[in-house]
C-alpha cells in the first residue's frame, strides 16, 4: 500500500463575497456609468473587499477577473472591471478584466479599488467584441449571437475568478477551475432630464 503522501491541488477559495448592492452606479465627467465594487462584510464605518485565496499554492499565480452572466450558462458580460483609471492604459480598460499575480508566501488577492463599467443596451455589441479580441471566455461557452444581445441581463452580474499557476518544472501555466461569486444587483442612476422649466430657472427668471 502506497502510504506517501501527497500535495494536494491548489484550488480557489473566495474568502469574501462581493455586496450584492453594493456597487453605487453614478454619471462619471465623460459620461460613463461607474462604481466601485465593495465586500459583503463592508460596514458605514469600514470598508473592505471582494478577496479571494489560493489554497495549497506553491509557485507563482496569475488571477484574472472578469465579468460574467448572472445565469448559467455562464457567459462573458459586457460589463467592465478597471482600475486606476487616471494612471492605467486605456487599452487595458477597453478590454473590461482586471489581472493580478501572487505567490505562495501570500495566496490572496483583494479586489481593491476595482470599479465595474455600466454599459449601456447600445454599447453591448462593441462592449463584447472588446471582450472576445482578449479573448477572456472562462468557461467557453458560445459567444453571443446577435440575435441573442437585447436579452442579455444588464441588471445583474458575476465576477470570475480564473487562476493560472506557473509549473515550477515546465515554467508553463496551468489553468485551475474558474470560480464565480455570487450575483452583484445594480441599478444604473435616473438620467436627468433638463426641461425649459429648469432652463428658465438657471438662466435667473
Amino acid at each position: 500500500m502506497d502510504l506517501t503522501m501527497r500535495k494536494a491541488s491548489p484550488y480557489v477559495l473566495i474568502f469574501e463575497e462581493p455586496a450584492p448592492r453594493g456597487v453605487e452606479l453614478t454619471v462619471q465627467d465623460d459620461g460613463e456609468v461607474s462604481g466601485k465594487i465593495i465586500g459583503i462584510n463592508s460596514t458605514a464605518d469600514h470598508v473592505t473587499y471582494p478577496k479571494i485565496c489560493i489554497v495549497s499554492l506553491t509557485s507563482v499565480a496569475y488571477v484574472q477577473v472578469s465579468c460574467i452572466t448572472s445565469d448559467e450558462p455562464y457567459r462573458p458580460h459586457p460589463h467592465k472591471l478597471f482600475q486606476n483609471w487616471e494612471n492605467g492604459n486605456p487599452e487595458d480598460f477597453s478590454r473590461g478584466v482586471v489581472n493580478a499575480q501572487v505567490r505562495a508566501h501570500y495566496p490572496v488577492a483583494e479586489l481593491k479599488d476595482i470599479k465595474l463599467q455600466y454599459i449601456s443596451r447600445e454599447d453591448v455589441k462593441k462592449a463584447l467584441g472588446d471582450r472576445k479580441s482578449v479573448p477572456v471566455n472562462p468557461f467557453g461557452n458560445p459567444e453571443w449571437s446577435d440575435a441573442e444581445i437585447n436579452g442579455i441581463d444588464l441588471n445583474s452580474v458575476r465576477l470570475c475568478f480564473q487562476v493560472f499557476i506557473k509549473n515550477p518544472n515546465s515554467g508553463k501555466l496551468q489553468a485551475i477551475v474558474p470560480v464565480v461569486s455570487a450575483p452583484i444587483y445594480l441599478k444604473p442612476p435616473t438620467p436627468n432630464v433638463i426641461t425649459p422649466q429648469d432652463e428658465i430657472l438657471d438662466n435667473g427668471s
